[in-house]
């Protein structure tokens, strides 16, 4: 909630959290350094085959993406336009899924911190308007709405 509260004061806009946008559970890889990792095979088959692999004692990919899908598609009208905030990773799937890419090319999606990516989403029908655009965050948030999410990444 801290990365998105300062703004949330300057526009005037509710914060909300939601345990749908947060980062994929990673499971037993969760607070290790990417270096510990390098030789794990575990490590290696989940960044391969992100569409089907699951972190031991997490959740796979197509698992995040789908309760991020649910809740997105969950917001009723008024909450729209929204300024939904999560993590690379769940905006990528999301990107991926869109454009009827294969998980396993997650990682080919570009996705910065505090970037901004954008949706059109309708009646279970998505279409991406942006990808991984820089931007002024306080703009966004000016034109966005009355819905912010916090997840950490924008």
């Amino acid at each position: 909630m801290e990365t998105i509260a300062p703004l949330a004061r300057q526009v005037d806009l509710p914060v909300t959290a939601d345990a749908a946008l947060d980062e994929i559970d990673f499971g037993s890889f969760t607070g290790k350094p990417f270096e510990s990792l390098d030789n794990d095979p575990e490590w290696h088959c989940w960044n391969a085959q992100r569409s089907a692999a699951r972190c031991p004692g997490g959740e796979t990919m197509t698992e995040a993406a789908e309760r991020a899908i649910a809740y997105v598609e969950g917001l009723e009208a008024p909450a729209f336009p929204a300024l939904l905030v999560t993590h690379c990773d769940i905006i990528r799937a999301l990107a991926a899924l869109t454009l009827g890419r294969s998980l396993d090319a997650l990682l080919e999606l570009p996705c910065e911190p505090a970037s901004r990516t954008t949706f059109d989403v309708a009646n279970g029908h998505w279409r991406l308007l942006a990808l991984n655009e820089a931007t002024l965050i306080e703009e966004d948030a000016a034109r966005s709405g009355k819905l912010i999410q916090d997840n950490i990444t924008l």
